[in-house]
């Protein structure tokens, strides 16, 4: 059991946290939550009892209605994990921040552009690694590491997951979580990724059961048949049903993250970059079999 002192202690660590963070990062609007008591009632004013709201105290947002047993994760501490999980041959990163709900959400994308370069069949990647976090409950603490295929000539890139790892925000589940060893450990593997999906683009389809395998990613029937039509940059500039030669696992996935560029919502894209590979990955464990 924590005494009073060890909590004024954590209480300081997260608060030069905070500081460090906010130096670091001057351009970001960085959310300012606590949680506060509710009360119902108009005359006789009674607590609600076992629940919490979260509010940003700077702007009065109202985030969520949380139990007892939610545990705060700060979007700036989320950060200062990933910064310190960084292993120094990886080299400078860059990072960039994205707020979603007024602060509600966040997400975290890391780039290291000291890293050398994975090429997949002629795509050519580079390794990035993304952070989630919420104070809504809309995203659990969540990281996933992979590489970026480049796939338009303006250098949009789309992301390619390869380990993943959240937390509810829920007490013992998420003190134990182990941020940075978590980031160490998936960082390093990253090679080893590369090598499935080799195998990906070796793993050749018919056009009719590239055309099914497409039809359950997350896309509307719409957007599908946007997808299908899409001339990809790295396989000769074919679409899946233009090209004349079998597709492949790689070529799917290609076409899926391409078409994350065509929808407008960055919250969105975030969520398919994440979803996609697993589906693509299933595939693969359903062939390989």
């Amino acid at each position: 059991m924590p005494t009073g002192k060890d909590l004024l202690e954590a209480q300081k660590k997260r608060e030069d946290i905070l500081t460090e963070i906010h130096e670091k990062f001057p351009s970001v609007s960085w959310p300012a939550p606590v949680l506060e008591p509710i009360f119902y009632g108009r005359l006789d004013k009674r607590p609600v009892m076992n629940r919490k709201l979260i509010i940003d105290k700077n702007t009065g947002n109202q985030f969520d209605i949380v139990s007892d047993s939610y545990a705060f994760v700060y979007h700036e501490e989320v950060l200062h994990n990933l910064l310190n999980a960084i292993p120094p041959e990886f080299g400078t990163p860059n990072i960039h921040a994205i707020m979603f709900k007024d602060g509600a959400r966040v997400g975290f994308k890391a780039k290291f552009p000291e890293l050398k370069e994975f090429e997949i069949k002629g795509s050519e990647t580079e390794v990035e690694y993304r952070l989630k976090n919420s104070y809504d409950r809309s995203a659990y603490l969540d990281y996933s590491a992979g590489l970026n295929e480049l796939v338009c000539t303006n250098g949009l890139r789309s992301f390619v997951s390869k380990d993943k790892g959240r937390a509810k925000h829920i007490g013992q589940t998420i003190n134990s979580f182990q941020l940075e060893n978590r980031l160490k450990a998936s960082l390093q593997d990253i090679s080893d990724s590369h090598k499935l999906w080799l195998q990906w683009a070796e793993t050749k389809i018919s056009q009719i059961n590239a055309i099914s395998i497409v039809e359950e990613l997350p896309y509307s029937e719409k957007e599908v048949e946007t997808l299908l039509a899409l001339p990809l940059l790295n396989h000769g500039g074919e679409s899946i049903t233009s090209s004349k030669k079998d597709a492949t696992l790689w070529t799917i996935m290609s076409a899926g993250t391409q078409m994350v560029h065509e929808i407008k919502s960055e919250e969105r894209k975030l969520d398919l970059e994440e979803k996609i590979p697993g589906i693509i990955a299933n595939q693969f464990s359903k062939i390989a079999a």
